[in-house]
């Protein structure tokens, strides 16, 4: 509340990543993978390789219409953009970013590891 606009947008990723899986898995499983190769670019088409992913690991999976698939596709690189992961939204270009100290330190304090780890996954 008292950081600055990097600090309140990291944490309110943060905030994102714990309350849904379909995000953190996304930036666990394909962002890590993707910087890891040193893949410039995080092209949409993963999308729907990502969902059939989570298919592959819970049958139970609601299978979605296209467009809510789309929709969910168009969040995710919106917030992975307005953190700055996703350089640009034309290209997709990928970066790695350096979350604030702060965030790991209180992230850290309270034990919540598969929101460090996903954050791991994109510095």
């Amino acid at each position: 509340r008292d950081g600055d606009r990097e600090a309140a947008m990291q944490a309110v990723f943060a905030a994102s990543i714990k309350h849904s899986p379909l995000l953190g898995d996304f930036i666990d499983l394909i962002v890590r993978d993707r910087l890891r190769g040193f893949h410039e670019t995080l092209p949409k088409n993963l999308w729907p390789q990502y969902l059939e992913i989570c298919r592959g690991r819970e049958p139970r999976m609601p299978v979605w219409k296209d467009s809510t698939s789309k929709k969910l596709a168009e969040h995710v690189y919106r917030i992975l953009s307005e953190v700055g992961v996703i350089a640009d939204m034309k290209s997709y270009r990928l970066r790695r970013i350096s979350v604030v100290p702060k965030l790991t330190t209180y992230l850290q304090d309270r034990d919540e590891r598969y929101v460090l780890r996903c954050l791991e996954a994109i510095q």
